[in-house]
């Protein structure tokens, strides 16, 4: 298997975290907050189109301490029949 060879090497992880170090230095999620300081009232939905990207905005969210946020049950998880989207 390729997984197996010695030259293989899987980057998501890497690139991911080197993504998400990017993202937390680039924006300014506490600048949201500035004029009250409170963000207890910030609530974010996360409507996938075709559910493969919830752990990705899950971590991005992480990234800022965002656990107020919620998800389309039906669009969460990846559906090859896209049951909420017509093509």
């Amino acid at each position: 298997a390729v997984s197996q060879h010695p030259l293989h090497h899987d980057a998501v992880g890497s690139v991911a975290q080197a993504y998400y170090n990017d993202l937390r230095t680039k924006l300014h999620y506490d600048k949201v907050g500035a004029v009250t300081g409170d963000y207890s009232n910030l609530k974010f939905v996360y409507s996938a189109m075709h559910g493969v990207g919830a752990q990705w905005v899950n971590r991005a969210l992480s990234t800022f301490d965002i656990d107020n946020w919620s998800y389309v049950d039906k669009q969460r998880h990846a559906d090859p029949d896209f049951p909420t989207v017509e093509f």
